[in-house]
C-alpha cells in the first residue's frame, strides 16, 4: 500500500537500488504498518545485512568471549543462494 511519505508499490520495491535504510523504512510503513512506527534499529541492521550480502566486511556485533568458534543457526545452503 504505498503512502505519500513511500510511494513505492511491491514491484516497485522488489527491484529498487535505493539504499538498505530507507528500503527498510519503506518496507515497514508500507507493507506491515506496526503500531510502533519509531524503531531506528532497523535501518541499522538493514545496511549490516547489505553490506554482508553484498560481501562487504562486516565485522561480528557481538564476538564471542571465549574465544569460541562463530557456529551457523541456518543450513549452509541459505548462505550460498543469492536470487
Amino acid at each position: 500500500i504505498p503512502t505519500t511519505q513511500y510511494p513505492e508499490t511491491f514491484g516497485e520495491f522488489k527491484v529498487s537500488t535505493l539504499s538498505p535504510e530507507y528500503l527498510a523504512d519503506c518496507f515497514m510503513k508500507n507493507f506491515e504498518r506496526p503500531d510502533n512506527l519509531e524503531q531506528p534499529e532497523r535501518q541499522k541492521y538493514a545496511r549490516y545485512w547489505y553490506d554482508w550480502y553484498t560481501n562487504s566486511y562486516v565485522p561480528p556485533p557481538n564476538p564471542p568471549e571465549n574465544g569460541g568458534e562463530w557456529k551457523r543457526s541456518m543450513p549452509i545452503w541459505f548462505y550460498l543462494r543469492k536470487e
